[in-house]
């Protein structure tokens, strides 16, 4: 992993301080630092995170190695609140492949105040919705589309790590993709997310078998069950007689159950036996905390 080193006045933008202060802690061994050979001081990126965070000093500043342009765009989106163009410098840095470069985007972004949940909706989901349309559109070869999702997916995965959760409940939820179905990283998107609210979470991943969703739906007796289809690999027929399946199972087992993605979105819940169809991990929350309040 790349290790990234900043400067004295880089340090003391980060932290809203003087460099005065920067090298003072610096004397006194409250920082790390190394010195080049024309004697300035360089400071590794993660020491000055990690000292940040022990003494509750905020980050104030951007972290991540972007061009001016970039740096310029960010600071206008955030400070205007405009989604849009975030989520085109997260695009950006997933087609670069970068995953440290977006590790530390995602970090700055939540440090900004953008909730995980607003992170995910009106940023990541539009980001991978786009890079699967360049897929589609041939504007990019399946080894980039692979590339920007995982950069994307790795970078979300270790920055959860790092957000605090809210007291866990006796909830518990099952994810999975639909059979035929190998896109996860959504998913993924969603667990985190009701996982950072406190719900407990039984996650299965991409193309679960119905009959296999079935068994674990009878093992496990979740509250409710949640299913995400973007493009499965199976015909509209079979997707429908195994949702049924699975509907039937649910409320079998007192389950609530509620299908997301791109590929439902024209469904009738009522014909496919769901309790809500939903895009956005928004209303997912909102359909589990009407229902816990009943």
């Amino acid at each position: 992993m790349k290790e990234t080193y900043i400067s004295t006045r880089e340090v003391a933008g980060l932290l809203d301080v003087t460099e005065t202060t920067v090298k003072r802690w610096t004397d006194s061994n409250r920082i790390k630092c190394v010195k080049t050979l024309g004697g300035h001081r360089k400071y590794l990126l993660n020491d000055i995170e990690e000292f940040a965070k022990e003494n509750n000093i905020p980050i104030t500043g951007i972290t991540t190695p972007l061009s001016k342009e970039q740096m310029e765009k960010l600071g206008y989106a955030i400070f205007s609140k405009n989604m849009n163009k975030v989520m085109e410098v997260i695009l950006e840095e997933a087609l670069q492949g970068d995953r440290e470069g977006m590790f530390e985007l995602l970090i700055y972004l939540t440090k900004n105040r953008i909730k995980f949940v607003n992170l995910v909706d009106e940023i990541v989901q539009p980001v991978l919705e786009k890079i699967g349309s360049l897929w589609e559109n041939n504007q990019l070869e399946v080894e980039q589309e692979h590339l920007a999702s995982d950069t994307l997916k790795t970078a979300l995965s270790r920055l959860v790590v790092h957000l605090p959760r809210q007291k866990g409940t006796n909830i518990k939820i099952i994810c999975a993709c639909s059979e035929g179905e190998q896109h996860d990283i959504g998913l993924q998107a969603l667990a985190y997310a009701l996982e950072l609210s406190g719900y407990s979470l039984h996650y299965l991943g991409a193309n679960t078998p119905f009959q296999s969703l079935i068994k674990v739906i009878k093992k496990e007796k979740p509250k409710y069950v949640f299913i995400s289809a973007t493009s499965p690999s199976i015909s509209e027929r079979e997707f429908i007689e195994g949702i049924k399946k699975v509907s039937k199972t649910a409320k079998s087992n007192k389950a609530k159950f509620v299908i997301g993605g791109r590929y439902v979105q024209h469904f009738d819940k009522d014909i496919i036996g769901c309790d809500a169809i939903v895009n956005s991990v928004k209303e997912i929350n909102s359909f589990i905390h009407k229902k816990s309040n009943k």
